[in-house]
């Protein structure tokens, strides 16, 4: 399904286990995923590249990391969804 942004096996992997959670902060998807926390970092920044994680900041705690839609593939791939 990601594939076609560029995504690889990896990164929907990540993607598919932050959009299970709703949210979560890097520990735990690191912990989930069995990758160490350096490699989920980078597959998160990615991941955010592509507009499809965003981070909030998380006051007292570790930043947490939201799954945001994937671009509409209707409005020419620019990533803007087109509303009538």
């Amino acid at each position: 399904m990601l594939a076609a942004l560029g995504v690889g096996p990896a990164e929907e992997e990540v993607y598919r286990l932050l959009v299970a959670r709703g949210r979560a902060a890097l520990q735990d998807l690191a912990a989930r995923s069995g990758r160490p926390e350096s490699e989920t970092r980078d597959i998160l920044t990615a991941l955010a590249g592509r507009g499809l994680v965003v981070r909030q900041a998380a006051e007292g705690a570790a930043d947490v990391f939201v799954a945001a839609p994937p671009p509409s593939r209707s409005a020419g791939n620019c990533g803007v969804a087109v509303t009538s």
